[in-house]
């Protein structure tokens, strides 16, 4: 069992993390392993969201992750949009459900939920 701190970095990591990688549960079936964890995360929203605030590079870093795979089609996108962030779902070149929001964390939250709805 992944402790609550791990479950956090590996809900907010583009990338397995190296500890993970190196985990022989995750080295025979990764999917298997990530999927065990899907609805069944260990921490509180008010844990996700100190998580966020304490590592703010992480936002950086989707909206790279999501600068790349926005014309791509079938995915969840978080970008800036005039003051804020919009979230929104591609399809067929078509931005469909945007969401938008003045707080980035209020933002980042809505994407990874939807990325781990996929």
């Amino acid at each position: 069992m992944l402790s609550p701190s791990q479950q956090l970095e590996l809900y907010t990591s583009l990338q397995p993390p190296e500890w993970l990688r190196a985990d022989a549960r995750f080295q025979v079936d990764p999917v298997a392993f990530l999927n065990a964890y899907r609805g069944n995360w260990a921490f509180s929203p008010t844990e996700l969201q100190a998580h966020l605030r304490q590592h703010p590079y992480l936002v950086d870093d989707y909206l790279r992750h999501c600068a790349g795979i926005k014309h791509m089609h079938d995915n969840v996108v978080l970008e800036r949009d005039n003051e804020g962030f919009v979230v929104y779902w591609t399809d067929h070149g078509t931005n469909r459900d945007p969401q938008y929001f003045s707080d980035e964390t209020d933002a980042v939250l809505v994407w990874l939920e939807c990325r781990y709805m996929n």
